[in-house]
């Protein structure tokens, strides 16, 4: 009988792994591309190609200074009355060139 239960708990780890350590993965690997690849002074332009030869769904959007910023990786977690709002921005200057990369978090509660 614990034979039977050990197996079953090994075929369930083995699942989840199967199902998870590949998302894992690929995330792990794109934040490694983009810390690589993305010098300062990068041109706004090769990033959006490079963001999107990443597969990555990203947002630009342009500030009242003449900034842009590129907005990636959203997510939300609602741990009872408390949202957390996580995502990965990338800043580009008035002259479309790489200023900083950042993790901006935004909580709300009721």
């Amino acid at each position: 009988m614990r034979l039977v239960i050990f197996a079953v708990v090994l075929v369930a780890v083995g699942t989840a792994a199967v199902v998870f350590v590949p998302r894992w993965q690929r995330r792990a690997a794109i934040e490694r591309a983009l810390g690589r690849d993305f010098p300062p002074g990068m041109p706004l332009a090769a990033a959006v190609v490079h963001l999107r030869r990443l597969g990555l769904e990203f947002s630009i959007d342009s500030t009242a200074e003449g900034t842009s910023v590129v907005t990636w990786g959203r997510k939300v977690a609602r741990h009872g009355g408390i949202t957390t709002v996580t995502e990965q921005q990338i800043v580009f200057d008035a002259q479309a060139r790489l200023r900083e990369m950042r993790t901006v978090d935004e909580i709300r509660s009721p």
